[in-house]
């Protein structure tokens, strides 16, 4: 039987998908607040692989993906 170990630190990584543009300049905001500048942000990019949210986020969505350079565990999401 193996034995419980501390997970490896890993790097927070966040995709946001959205159609409303003041959303995600929300949400930004608030996951800077929570860890600190960015590290990497793509520029957002229309998102045509599916139309399933598109009754509920709008034909307009966009997704982006930003990440931070705080390592930590795995649980830093939750946690932090």
């Amino acid at each position: 039987m193996s034995s419980p170990k501390e997970p490896l630190s890993a790097k927070l990584i966040v995709g946001i998908l959205t159609g409303n543009p003041d959303a995600r300049g929300s949400a930004l905001a608030v996951l800077c607040e929570h860890f600190g500048p960015m590290d990497l942000a793509i520029e957002p990019a229309p998102f045509g692989y599916t139309t399933y949210y598109n009754r509920e986020m709008g034909d307009a969505i966009q997704r982006q993906v930003v990440s931070f350079p705080r390592s930590g565990s795995p649980g830093i999401a939750r946690g932090h």
